[in-house]
């Protein structure tokens, strides 16, 4: 998770683990804590896929777009999901899918 202030500059980042089976969990209210904390404005989710495939998932879809309710509800904007294997990366907001 990174973390942004206002303009778009980075104040922090923080790795979660959290992996359930084969899908990550989303640290939904550690990162919205965490962004209280900082005072940052804007979110940028990034995680790994280990197959190699960073294709974003229907569940990472889902589970981003909950995000982004949450997140904004509480003003905080969230600028990307970012999704990398593979060396390479797809960025959620890039296909158009948040």
């Amino acid at each position: 998770m990174l973390y942004l202030s206002a303009e778009g500059l980075f104040i922090a980042e923080d790795f979660h683990e959290g992996v359930h089976g084969s899908t990550a969990i989303l640290p939904l209210r550690r990162a919205v804590r965490r962004a209280f904390e900082l005072d940052a404005r804007r979110l940028v989710i990034a995680h790994n896929h280990p197959s190699g495939n960073p294709e974003p998932s229907a569940a990472d879809i889902r589970a981003t777009r909950h995000f982004i309710d949450v997140a904004g509800a509480l003003d905080f904007l969230v600028d990307d999901h970012i999704v990398v294997g593979a060396n390479r990366a797809v960025s959620l907001r890039d296909r158009g899918l948040i």
